[in-house]
């Protein structure tokens, strides 16, 4: 059967098959491939060569105010797998920008993931899950 969607808003909704094999479908509301390609594009932007002499902390209180705004308006449905991708990101970014800010490269302090690290500097990951 072929699956079929409906993008509104930023968001796809789609019946999709029961996780657990059921044989029932429920209805999925997740965030568009579009909306999550212009949250990329906004975070390219945000983390970019262009603001390399932006500080860090100013760079992540950027990021954070627009993350979680971005998280606020999709966080309805079933958004943690495209939360989770984001999340990624945000931190892949973040962390080569650190690397790459001077010639003499920032060094994550040893016994720590760049996550930690990075929670440590003021970064808000969205939340994956719900409760």
């Amino acid at each position: 059967m072929e699956l079929l969607s409906l993008t509104f808003l930023g968001f796809t909704l789609r019946y999709d098959r029961d996780r657990f094999g059921r044989g029932r479908r429920y209805l999925n509301v997740f965030p568009s491939a579009k909306a999550q390609a212009r949250a990329r594009e906004r975070l390219r932007e945000l983390t970019g060569p262009q603001r390399n002499f932006v500080p860090i902390t100013v760079m992540v209180n950027d990021v954070n105010r627009w993350l979680g705004g971005w998280g606020n308006y999709f966080r309805h449905g079933y958004p943690s797998a495209v939360f989770t991708q984001l999340n990624w990101s945000v931190v892949q970014r973040l962390t080569r920008r650190l690397k790459r800010r001077s010639d003499r490269p920032y060094r994550i302090p040893a016994g720590e993931s760049s996550v930690a690290h990075l929670q440590r500097l003021g970064l808000r990951l969205l939340r994956t899950t719900t409760g």
